[in-house]
């Protein structure tokens, strides 16, 4: 059976589907297609640049806050003060970016970067940095130093004798002889009763004289005694 494509029936038909095929064909475009050139922002575009991420975090370019938790370190340095003292001082860059608040053998001893001609067996000092009020604690012994000066002029301990001299009716004076008497002072009895501060002791007797002799610059004591001629009958 041959179609007769002179039908006007079949022909409308053939025309229509014609048309509709060409205009599916036509109207197929991609979505990029259909949107406005330039990708403006709205679309998968928040309008501006991100920062880069290091670790989870955005990177700042600016300058950053440091931490209050970063941790720093002092010394400290005890010197010679006398033989009954000692100084010490804390060692610590920026000294006026931290206060210090002292104690000697648990006792509150004052404030400052130095504490001066102190006696005890410990100092602590407890340092604070301002910024972050953090606080550190260093405790030092407190022997105290020997002057090196010390140690070749002055001996430890000196020496001094006592020398009998006659004076009247049976009496004597007892004298010092000691280097530099000017250094020392003196402290007298008579048996056994104070007898004064001279550097002698004049017209005695009895039964016996002791001196003792305390240098000044120090406070070291050597006690020496002698014994004396027994008073006659009229004293």
């Amino acid at each position: 059976m041959k179609t007769n494509l002179r039908n006007p029936v079949f022909s409308l038909i053939a025309c229509m589907l014609l048309a509709l095929s060409i205009g599916f064909f036509s109207c197929e475009k991609t979505v990029d297609e259909l949107l406005p050139s330039g990708n403006p922002a709205g679309y998968d575009d928040p309008g501006y640049e991100l920062p880069p991420f290091v670790n989870g975090q955005a990177q700042n370019d600016g300058e950053t806050g440091g931490s209050n938790d970063a941790a720093f370190s002092f010394e400290l340095e005890k010197s010679y003060c006398s033989r009954l003292g000692t100084n010490v001082a804390v060692r610590i860059e920026f000294e006026n970016e931290y206060r210090v608040r002292w104690e000697v053998d648990g006792l509150a001893s004052g404030t400052g970067m130095r504490l001066n001609c102190v006696s005890g067996r410990k100092a602590t000092a407890y340092v604070t940095r301002i910024a972050g009020d953090i606080t550190l604690i260093k405790s030092i012994e407190l022997h105290t130093a020997i002057s090196p000066v010390m140690l070749k002029t002055k001996p430890k301990t000196f020496n001094f004798t006592l020398k009998l001299v006659p004076c009247s009716d049976g009496k004597v004076n007892v004298h010092i002889k000691i280097l530099n008497p000017q250094l020392y002072k003196y402290d007298w009895k008579l048996n056994n009763m104070p007898a004064g501060h001279d550097k002698k002791l004049s017209c005695v007797c009895g039964n016996k004289a002791q001196v003792s002799v305390t240098r000044l610059s120090d406070g070291l004591t050597t006690t020496k005694s002698i014994s004396l001629p027994i008073c006659t009958a009229k004293e």
